[in-house]
């Protein structure tokens, strides 16, 4: 039976550009594994965004096959709870701290009670790190790499929470157990950067299921049915900009130009001209914060008949990423040493 009281000791960590990423950067330069967060991106299944075209939905959530991956390199696995194994959970998320083990948790956000911010946003999984816990007390011990404030911008938070909160709000987790300290060489993961981002260029749908659109197709998908309800008017008009923004800003494009740009930066020898195309990354990471500034005005317009020039503005900005992107990989591939 697991200590009443743990905390684990000289537990830091980096403010991130993703929860999920950061998270399990974080957890790793804990056991003194040294990944970049861009290449615990590529490690994790990064670039397996999913869209739905019967529903609409962009989904870039961890799915089975980023699971299986992330067991295989980590030595965990996500678990997603369900009401009958809530409990049995709960004690091996405690058990595993009692043995210095970092948690992985994903909860929701309504229940995150250290920031203001989580209680006023829509319903959604939120990813934290648990290196503590204290039940006479009712605290948890948590880390949040990116936490963001009323301006958009990231912050961290360490420090407790209510231990009931975190309890009910839990959604998945994942228990590490890193004793491999040499888990992957950057060659491994260069060759596995190139795979990945070549699907994700490539391979536009699932096999089995047409409905199913994936990668870069998804993203294009996404943005030619922002608008895809034709009987969108006044609050519901505003909230599907206001969706668009987010799941496109934080759900996929900043930090995957943000990891690509780290990419580049670490593995510049693999481009001839890399100090162009980081150039070039942040001039469309720019080009793409204009439009989100420019989808919120349209947003507090209320003019619906906007809808199409927004979605053509934004496919403009996708195309010539596009481009770019197809650059870097071409340039890696022909270049590569």
């Amino acid at each position: 039976m697991q200590a009443v009281k743990h905390i684990i000791p000289q537990f830091k960590i980096t403010k991130g550009t993703h929860c999920y990423y950061a998270c399990i950067y974080n957890m790793l330069k804990h056991n003194n594994i040294h990944l970049t967060e861009a290449e615990v991106f590529v490690l994790s299944g990064g670039f397996m965004m999913r869209y739905y075209d019967k529903t609409k939905k962009l989904d870039t959530t961890v799915h089975d096959k980023v699971s299986m991956d992330f067991a295989k390199r980590f030595s965990a696995g996500i678990h997603f709870i369900q009401d009958d194994i809530r409990d049995r959970a709960i004690e091996e998320i405690y058990e595993s701290i009692s043995k210095n083990n970092l948690v992985l948790l994903a909860v929701r956000n309504k229940y995150l009670d250290y920031n203001q911010v989580y209680q006023e946003s829509e319903d959604y999984l939120h990813y934290i790190i648990m290196y503590g816990y204290d039940m006479e007390a009712g605290l948890a011990y948590i880390a949040d790499t990116f936490m963001l404030d009323h301006a958009g911008e990231a912050q961290t938070y360490i420090g407790p929470a209510a231990l009931h909160n975190i309890e009910m709000g839990l959604g998945a987790y994942a228990c590490f157990h890193t004793e491999n300290k040499n888990i992957i060489s950057d060659d491994e993961v260069f060759s596995l950067f190139v795979a990945s981002f070549k699907d994700f260029l490539t391979i536009q749908f699932y096999p089995s299921d047409k409905d199913i659109i994936l990668g870069n197709q998804a993203i294009y998908k996404y943005i030619e049915n922002i608008f895809c309800d034709n009987k969108l008017t006044g609050e519901s008009f505003e909230k599907a900009c206001i969706n668009a923004i987010y799941n496109l800003k934080f759900g996929v494009l900043f930090h995957m130009l943000e990891y690509l740009m780290q990419i580049i930066t670490k593995y510049h020898f693999r481009w001839r001209e890399y100090k162009s195309l980081l150039h070039e990354l942040i001039a469309i990471k720019a080009k793409w914060h204009k439009y989100f500034i420019y989808l919120l005005k349209v947003a507090y317009s209320g003019k619906e008949e906007r809808a199409k020039e927004a979605v053509m503005e934004g496919l403009d900005i996708f195309d010539k990423q596009k481009v770019l992107f197809n650059t870097i990989l071409h340039e890696c591939s022909e270049h590569a040493h």
